[in-house]
C-alpha cells in the first residue's frame, strides 16, 4: 500500500475517533445538564421486573 494512502487511513481513524470522543463528552454535558429535571424518580433506573410486579398488586 502507498505510503500516501497509508497517510489518509490514519488520518481518517484520527478524526474519527476524534469525533467519538466529542460525541461522548457531548453526551455527558447533556445528562450532566439534565440531571435532576425530572423529578425524584429519574435518579433511579426503570426495572421491568419491578413495573410488572407493580401491575400485578393492582390486579390482586
Amino acid at each position: 500500500m502507498p505510503p500516501k494512502v497509508k497517510e489518509e487511513i490514519r488520518l481518517m481513524m484520527h478524526d474519527k475517533n476524534k469525533a467519538k470522543t466529542m460525541k461522548i463528552v457531548d453526551i455527558q454535558e447533556i445528562r450532566a445538564q439534565l440531571h435532576g429535571t425530572m423529578g425524584a424518580s429519574d435518579t433511579h433506573p426503570i426495572d421491568k421486573d419491578d413495573e410488572d410486579e407493580d401491575a400485578e398488586d393492582e390486579n390482586v
